[in-house]
């Protein structure tokens, strides 16, 4: 089973689920979630060699095949990454070279609503460091790059791995179509693994992803624009791993950000209403539209001294609990900069009294020879 991950539909929790339990899925229920090109708690190395630039895919994916033939007592293994969603036709055509055409390959994707998915990036990535100046100039990159590309993954899965041998399985990432709301219970049901979901010890509540407010994301965004060139966009964590830690006050605005107008959050569904259709996906939300205007985050330059004098010293305060090696460091070596820089202070103050000095030796020396 390939499960192809897309941004922003629960990939993670789905990973971390099966790496959490991979002992009970393999001894007791015959499920095998391989650690070849494990990354994190997905596969993500599996999938970023089926890339143009990757490493050789042979190799890795050699190396799955090799586990497999070892491990015993399996019937069913998953492979999971978001890396996996955009493969080069002929990388992935070696590592589909690579399955035993005995083998049945199910494909997984769940695909999400492309304008609550992008609103949803966008966060995301400025999360993960990457210094977007707005939400209008992140969406016309992703919509240069043609994402979110449903229709193009789907096909490039298709044609890599053809029926009878394999099919396809879409799901519509939406909690009201989820088995009591949870997106691992609809998996397993989805992907016919029922004596997993019958399973109830291995079951746990959901868990809720905590959103950051409007103001704690417009510091957020101010602070990966000026940190560009010192983090690696993308750095694993960012500053995602920050915001469970900064307690905003209860007064702070919790209002939803309005990336996008009714009309265009419309116009964007409909371009996929056929592909979804052919799918057999459907959305119980469909209609119910965000209504508003459209906007962005607060600038953090407008708001109140107050407001960012307390953001900032929260941001600094959340550093030091969970260790942020970036901004600490910068302290530091700001710290030992402004060091340096008064001991050099000191050091050319005294290399001006010692230029006095001689000066005035040399005023004595030269009226003793007079």
């Amino acid at each position: 089973m390939l499960h192809i991950g897309w941004a922003k539909t629960g990939t993670t929790s789905l990973q971390n689920f099966l790496k959490l339990n991979q002992d009970r899925l393999l001894g007791e229920h015959g499920v095998c979630y391989p650690c070849t090109g494990r990354k994190a708690a997905g596969q993500h190395r599996l999938g970023l060699c089926l890339r143009e630039g990757g490493p050789e895919p042979r190799e890795v994916w050699s190396r799955l095949m090799a586990e497999l033939a070892a491990e015993r007592g399996w019937h069913t293994a998953i492979v999971s990454s978001e890396a996996l969603r955009n493969p080069d036709p002929q990388r992935l055509a070696m590592a589909a070279a690579l399955v035993p055409p005995e083998w049945q390959v199910l494909i997984v994707m769940y695909v999400r609503q492309p304008d609550l998915m992008l609103e949803s990036l966008y966060l995301q990535e400025l999360k993960g460091g990457y210094p977007w100046a707005s939400f209008d100039k992140f969406l016309a990159a992703k919509r240069a790059a043609g994402e979110p590309d449903y229709e193009g993954a789907v096909t490039l899965y298709q044609t890599g791995f053809p029926p009878p041998c394999a099919r396809v399985v879409v799901r519509p990432f939406e909690r009201e179509q989820w088995p009591d709301g949870d997106l691992v219970a609809d998996f397993l049901q989805a992907t016919g693994l029922g004596d997993v979901l019958a399973d109830e010890t291995l079951r746990q509540p959901p868990r809720l992803n905590e959103k950051a407010s409007p103001l704690l994301m417009s510091l957020v965004q101010a602070l990966t624009r000026r940190l560009v060139g010192e983090r690696k966009p993308g750095e694993q964590g960012g500053f995602g791993r920050l915001l469970p830690s900064i307690r905003m006050p209860e007064t702070s605005p919790d209002e939803p950000v309005l990336f996008l107008d009714a009309e265009t959050r419309e116009a964007m569904r409909c371009e996929h209403d056929a592909l979804f259709k052919r799918l057999g996906v459907s959305f119980l939300r469909r209609h119910a539209l965000v209504k508003g205007v459209a906007g962005d985050l607060p600038r953090f330059g407008s708001l109140e001294p107050s407001d960012r004098e307390r953001l900032l010293r929260r941001v600094l305060e959340a550093a030091v609990i969970v260790g942020d090696q970036t901004i600490l460091a910068r302290r530091k070596a700001e710290a030992e900069l402004g060091s340096k820089r008064a001991r050099l202070r000191k050091l050319e103050a005294r290399c001006a009294e010692v230029d006095r000095e001689l000066s005035r030796l040399r005023l004595v020396t030269g009226a003793r020879h007079h």
